[in-house]
């Protein structure tokens, strides 16, 4: 009887481990307009959301390395987030009013919009 019992139990939890979701893990690399002045900001911005497990923004490339949980958040988020904090990126373009409002030491020489 205790070998019934503790082989239904370990049937029981091979069935519960097999059904566990598994997080998906993704690094994506784009570029964000920005000076060094400001390198922690622009970090902060997207290391701050959930699901995000680090990043890391190289001045010299302008290249942000992202490596997030895709079950949590979805790289768009990153572009919407980063624009809204006056920052130009790969995904958008940061309006004016965000722009404006960055500190002298974090305005970066705008590329042209284009219609």
């Amino acid at each position: 009887m205790n070998k019934l019992i503790s082989s239904l139990l370990f049937g029981f939890a091979l069935l519960a481990f097999s059904f566990t979701a598994k997080s998906a893990t993704e690094t994506i690399t784009f570029k964000v307009n920005g000076t060094s002045a400001c390198e922690s900001q622009i970090e902060n911005i997207v290391s701050n959301l959930e699901g995000v497990t680090s990043a890391d923004w190289d001045p010299s490339t302008q290249i942000i390395t992202v490596v997030f949980d895709t079950d949590t958040i979805k790289k768009e988020y990153f572009y919407f987030e980063l624009a809204k904090g006056g920052y130009d990126n790969q995904g958008l373009r940061a309006k004016e009013v965000y722009y404006n409002a960055l500190p002298d030491a974090c305005k970066y020489t705008r590329e042209p919009e284009v219609d």
